[in-house]
């Protein structure tokens, strides 16, 4: 059991530790926000990783590679799209604080930064690609000894995942 968690972890790290799009997302919302605002965001992969790893187990295998392709395509979109808000965000802070609070509408909350990081990952390929051909076949070994082995797995994984993500942001 403890080989799964600490393969978990060690699979967390090289994650946090890998430039990937969810990454930028997370600097820049950190830059225009502020890491109070962005921390939550880290709960992101929580989120969405679990009707990722559904998608990928049961079904992704069973489809032509071709719907990878549109995974990335529509990904790529998203953050394309996420990073001109970004971008805009930051324009603004840095144009000043006074018209930010003069209409407390135009401040972000954490929930909001949240939703967009949780959109992002479902949209993002590396995830599916990652449970597709790592952590999902290994989660797969882990059941069929035991139940425990694979919560022990997703414990390590995700446990270290989102420390690693609230200290890089």
């Amino acid at each position: 059991m403890w080989v799964d968690f600490l393969f978990g972890m060690g699979m967390a790290f090289t994650a946090v530790g890998n430039p990937w799009p969810l990454q930028a997302f997370y600097i820049s919302q950190a830059l225009a926000l502020g890491w109070r605002r962005t921390a939550l965001a880290a709960l992101a992969p929580v989120i969405s990783d679990g009707p990722i790893i559904v998608f990928v187990l049961l079904v992704l295998t069973n489809l032509p590679s071709w719907v990878l392709s549109l995974f990335q395509i529509g990904g790529g979109l998203f953050i394309l799209y996420l990073g001109g808000g970004g971008w805009q965000g930051l324009r603004q802070r840095q144009e000043g604080r006074g018209a930010a609070a003069a209409n407390p509408s135009t401040f972000t909350t954490p929930w909001q930064v949240l939703s967009k990081a949780v959109t992002m990952n479902l949209l993002n390929p590396n995830p599916y690609i990652v449970w597709g051909t790592i952590l999902g076949p290994r989660l797969l070994q882990a059941w069929a000894v035991s139940p425990f082995q694979a919560l022990a797995l997703l414990l390590g994984f995700y446990i270290t995942f989102v420390a690693g993500l609230v200290l890089f942001i």
